[in-house]
């Protein structure tokens, strides 16, 4: 209601100003201040700033309005953190990947986590995937790791590099041409959700979110630097 009002005084004042000197210099600078002051309020409105958020957080549902598919038919360089593996590298994905690795300029870089660390399998998969995961964590892994060999054994231009780690840092992570104008998704494992598709999921581009993309690109950086690669 406040944003109707000025406008109708702005507007008026304009219209009247047309006519002649007609109003007075402390009625338009009235009139102009409380334009300000209104724009002023409505920046600090939660309302307002929460609508940036909204394209930044969301739940795994992100993925049906805004799927991977197109933004992996135009990569170069895919980074992908899942320790798990269960959920990004599904079949669809690994096809999708088999597109990218096509390209002779190509990388994809897959870090998981090791299996051979048995106490953080153990933490990770009570975070992860609870009592009642209709295919535990060890399962998810080997099968994850299958199909990362799998990938190695294309006769395809691209290069696949594969890395393990010894605990799960709380997160997976996937980038998309990282070091160019790309996308990283982060996803927040929490405890105790009721499914993996109602964690928290970070979307981030540099043009807004420039500060929080690059430390996420360094993170991942980070991750591979500590991992070990699979032979």
């Amino acid at each position: 209601m406040e944003a109707y009002a000025v406008s109708v005084l702005t507007a008026g004042m304009a219209g009247l100003s047309v006519f002649g000197d007609v109003l007075t210099p402390g009625l338009r600078w009235s009139v102009c201040l409380a334009a300000l002051s209104l724009l002023v309020y409505r920046s600090t409105d939660p309302a307002v700033r929460g609508g940036a958020a909204g394209s930044v957080l969301a739940d795994r549902k992100i993925f049906a309005e805004n799927p991977l598919a197109p933004r992996l038919a135009r990569a170069r360089e895919v980074w992908v953190l899942a320790p798990a593996g269960k959920n990004f590298l599904s079949p669809e994905h690994c096809t999708l990947l088999r597109s990218v690795l096509a390209d002779p300029g190509a990388s994809v870089r897959c870090v998981v986590l090791n299996p051979s660390a048995t106490e953080a399998v153990r933490i990770a998969a009570e975070q992860l995937t609870g009592e009642h995961s209709i295919e535990p964590l060890p399962a998810a892994l080997d099968t994850a790791l299958s199909r990362l060999r799998l990938m190695r054994s294309w006769d395809l231009p691209g290069e696949l590099s594969c890395r393990v780690m010894d605990y799960s840092p709380g997160f997976s992570l996937v980038a998309i041409d990282p070091e160019e104008d790309g996308t990283v998704v982060v996803e927040l494992h929490g405890v105790a959700n009721d499914s993996s598709s109602a964690r928290m999921h970070l979307t981030l581009t540099p043009g807004e979110s420039g500060h929080w993309y690059r430390y996420w690109v360094k993170q991942f950086a980070e991750i591979w630097a500590r991992s070990t690669e699979v032979t």
